[in-house]
């Protein structure tokens, strides 16, 4: 019955996906330019293990944004 659901459900979005066609990107002579992996997220997090209270100010939480 499984294998018939994924027949069904593979054959209805091939048949009801339309033909592919490219678009028009420019014109002669423009240039274009792409960048990726330009930004990035770090988070950290230190908590001691034995908390006493002239430990307390150990603790943080940071969360940093770097871009480049």
């Amino acid at each position: 019955m499984q294998k018939l659901a994924s027949l069904v459900v593979v054959s209805a979005a091939v048949l009801w996906s339309g033909a592919a066609s490219a678009q028009v990107f420019g014109n002669k002579g423009d240039a274009a330019f792409g960048a990726e992996r330009l930004m990035g997220v770090h988070s950290d997090s230190r908590v001691p293990r034995e908390r006493r209270a002239w430990r307390s100010r150990l603790d943080y939480d940071v969360t940093t944004f770097g871009l480049g």
